[in-house]
C-alpha cells in the first residue's frame, strides 16, 4: 500500500478544480440530455443488446451501467486485460436485481512475485426504471464479500437517445482512483471519509468499505448501435487506474479512455475487443441464455398455426348464416323406409331429415365428404353410421361422412366411411328395413337368412353368445359398441 497509498498534498487544489469542472460539465450534460429525452423516447422503446464488461456484468467496457439483463437470464463470460484473466458467472435474479460471481487471476500481484487468484461476488440493484424524462438509476458493488482487491461501489444512471445509450456514474473504492473529488458522504457522516485497508481472506461483508473512502470518482461513456447489424461501438471514461496491479505486475494506464467494438455473433453469444487505457488490448466473450427456453429449436416440423378465435358477435353471425333460409332443412318425420325416400341427390335434405333421432341443421358436400351439422345427439357415432348408410345408397361419389355439432364449443367431429355400410345398405333397401326400431316391432332380419334368436344362436349363453354376435356383426361389416 505504501507506493500508491501516499497522497500528494500539493496536487489536492488542482484535483479539486478538476473535480469541480468535471461536476459542472456532467451537470450541464445531464440537463441537455434530459431536455431531449422526450423526443428521443418517441423514436422507439426497443431494448439494446446489453453489453457485458470484462468483469462479466452488464455495462460498458469495464465500467458498470444501470442496465439490466432480461429477467432470469444466466450468463458466462471470459475477460482478459493485459494477461489478467477473469471468469464471470451472472444471474438476473429479479428484473431489478443483477448478481454476479467472478474468479480472477493476476500474475505477479504480490511483492514476492506470487500470482493472485481471487473470488468476488457482485450485486447491482436498479432503483428507478427509465422513463421518457428520467434515466434508469442503479446502485451496486463489485466485491461485496471478497478480499477487497476489486472492492468498489457505484451509483450509475443510463439514458437512451435514439441509437446511443449514455451512462454516467460515481464510484468509490477501486473506482475512485482517477480524477477524484472528496467523498460527499463524508460531509454527512464523517466516518465515510475512511476506508478499511484490511482485505483479509474474504467471505464476510466489510461495512467499513461500502461507499467509504476519502475520494469519489467519476466515470461514464456510451454505447452506439452502428448501422452494421449486431455491431456496437462502446467508449468509456474509466475511473480505475489499476494502482495495485502497476506495483508488481507492471501494468500502467496512460489515459483513462477505453474503446471497443461489441459484435453479437449469435443470439446467445457476443464478442467484445478494444484498446484499453492507451497501453494494452483487452476483450471479453460472453454467453447468455434463458433457462426457461429450450436450447435448440424444434426441428420435427413446422409449428402449428395459432388458433383463430372469433368474437361472440362473429360466432353469432356465422350461426345465422348457417341457418339462412336458402340452407334451411325441411324436417320430415323420422322412421320412413329408405326405399320410399328416393335416391336423387337433390332430395338430400329429406334424406337427412328422415334419419331417426337426429335433427340435421345443415349439410355441405366437400369433395367426397358429406359434412353434416346436427343438433347435439348423445351418440354422435351412431348418428354418423346412420348418415353413412343413407349416403351409401343415395349419394354418388361420397366416400365419407363427417358429423359435428357447431354449437358445441369442444368442436368434436365424428368420421365414418361410406363404403363400410354399402353392403348393409343394399340389404336394407332390398328388404325394406325400417329406420326407427322404436316405431317398429319387427326385428331387422339377419343377413345370413336366420332370424335373430333362431337356431344359429340356440343354446348359446354368456361369452359364447357374445362372440357369436360379434362374429356375425363383423361379417356384415358392423361395429359392436356394447
Amino acid at each position: 500500500m505504501g507506493k500508491f497509498g501516499k497522497r500528494n498534498a500539493a496536487a489536492r487544489p488542482r484535483r479539486s478544480r478538476v473535480a469541480r469542472a468535471a461536476l459542472a460539465s456532467t451537470a450541464m450534460l445531464l440537463v441537455s440530455l434530459w431536455g431531449f429525452s422526450r423526443v428521443a423516447h418517441a423514436a422507439g422503446d426497443e431494448l439494446f443488446e446489453q453489453n457485458r464488461t470484462t468483469y462479466g456484468d452488464i455495462g460498458l467496457v469495464e465500467m458498470p451501467s444501470a442496465r439490466m439483463a432480461p429477467d432470469g437470464q444466466l450468463s458466462f463470460a471470459l475477460g482478459d486485460v493485459s494477461d489478467m484473466q477473469r471468469i464471470g458467472l451472472g444471474f438476473q435474479m429479479l428484473p431489478w436485481l443483477e448478481t454476479s460471481f467472478r474468479y480472477s487471476h493476476v500474475p505477479h500481484f504480490f511483492d514476492d512475485g506470487t500470482q493472485l487468484y481471487d473470488r468476488s461476488f457482485g450485486i447491482k440493484v436498479r432503483l428507478f426504471q427509465e422513463t421518457p424524462w428520467m434515466p434508469a438509476v442503479a446502485i451496486g458493488a463489485r466485491d461485496i464479500i471478497g478480499t477487497g482487491i476489486y472492492g468498489s461501489e457505484f451509483v450509475v444512471l443510463s439514458k437512451r437517445f435514439w441509437t446511443i445509450d449514455f451512462t454516467a456514474g460515481l464510484g468509490w473504492g477501486r473506482l475512485a482512483s482517477n480524477e477524484t473529488f472528496p467523498n460527499p458522504l463524508g460531509y454527512i457522516i464523517p466516518s465515510f471519509k475512511t476506508r478499511s485497508t484490511n482485505t483479509g481472506l474474504g467471505g464476510t461483508v466489510d461495512f467499513g468499505q461500502l461507499f467509504h473512502g476519502p475520494d469519489t470518482g467519476l466515470f461514464g461513456g456510451f454505447t452506439w448501435q452502428t448501422p452494421i447489424p449486431k455491431l456496437d461501438l462502446v467508449v468509456e471514461y474509466s475511473s480505475d487506474r489499476y494502482l495495485r496491479e502497476r506495483v508488481n505486475n507492471g501494468f500502467h494506464t496512460r489515459m483513462p479512455v477505453n474503446a471497443a467494438l461489441s459484435y453479437r455473433m449469435f443470439e446467445d453469444m457476443s464478442i467484445m475487443a478494444g484498446y484499453l487505457y492507451g497501453t494494452t488490448w483487452g476483450g471479453a466473450i460472453s454467453f447468455h441464455f434463458d433457462p426457461t427456453q429450450p436450447f435448440f429449436a424444434d426441428h420435427l416440423g413446422p409449428s402449428p398455426p395459432p388458433p383463430a378465435i372469433r368474437t361472440d358477435a362473429a360466432r353469432s353471425q356465422a350461426l345465422e348464416e348457417l341457418v339462412d333460409t336458402k340452407h334451411k332443412i325441411v324436417k320430415l318425420k323420422a322412421g320412413g323406409p329408405w326405399v320410399n325416400l328416393g335416391t336423387n341427390p337433390n332430395d338430400l335434405r329429406e334424406l337427412l331429415s328422415a334419419a331417426p333421432s337426429a335433427a340435421a341443421r345443415d349439410y355441405e358436400i366437400d369433395g367426397h365428404t358429406l359434412a353434416i351439422n346436427v343438433e347435439g345427439p348423445a351418440d354422435m357415432k351412431s348418428q354418423c353410421r346412420i348418415f353413412a348408410q343413407i349416403a351409401s345408397t343415395s349419394i354418388s361419389g361420397v366416400t365419407s361422412v363427417a358429423v359435428t355439432d357447431l354449437n358445441d364449443q369442444r368442436g368434436n367431429v365424428t368420421l365414418c366411411n361410406v363404403e363400410d355400410y354399402s353392403r348393409l345398405a343394399e340389404l336394407a333397401v332390398r328388404d325394406n328395413w325400417p329406420l326407427d326400431k322404436a316405431e317398429s316391432n319387427d326385428a331387422a332380419p339377419d343377413p345370413t337368412g336366420l332370424p335373430v334368436g333362431g337356431s344359429a344362436t340356440a343354446g348359446l349363453t354368456g361369452a359364447a353368445l357374445n362372440d357369436k354376435i360379434r362374429q356375425d356383426a363383423s361379417a356384415q361389416r358392423l361395429e359392436v359398441d356394447g
